[in-house]
C-alpha cells in the first residue's frame, strides 16, 4: 500500500520541477493578456469616445 506521505513528497518533487514552468508560463501568458486587455482597453475607448462625439454632433 502507498502510503500519503510517499504521495505527497513525489507531488511536491514533480511541483518543484513543474513550478518552474508553470510560473514562466503564467507570467508570459499574463503579459500577454495585459498587453492584449492594455490595446482594447486604448483602442476600444478611443473608437468608443470618437463613435459617441461624432453621433451627438451629427444630432
Amino acid at each position: 500500500m502507498v502510503s500519503l506521505d510517499n504521495i505527497v513528497v513525489q507531488i511536491s518533487l514533480d511541483w518543484d520541477r513543474y513550478r518552474k514552468y508553470a510560473y514562466t508560463a503564467m507570467i508570459l501568458k499574463y503579459l500577454h493578456c495585459y498587453k492584449i486587455g492594455d490595446w482594447v482597453a486604448r483602442n476600444g475607448i478611443k473608437k468608443h469616445t470618437t463613435s459617441k462625439v461624432v453621433n451627438e454632433e451629427k444630432e
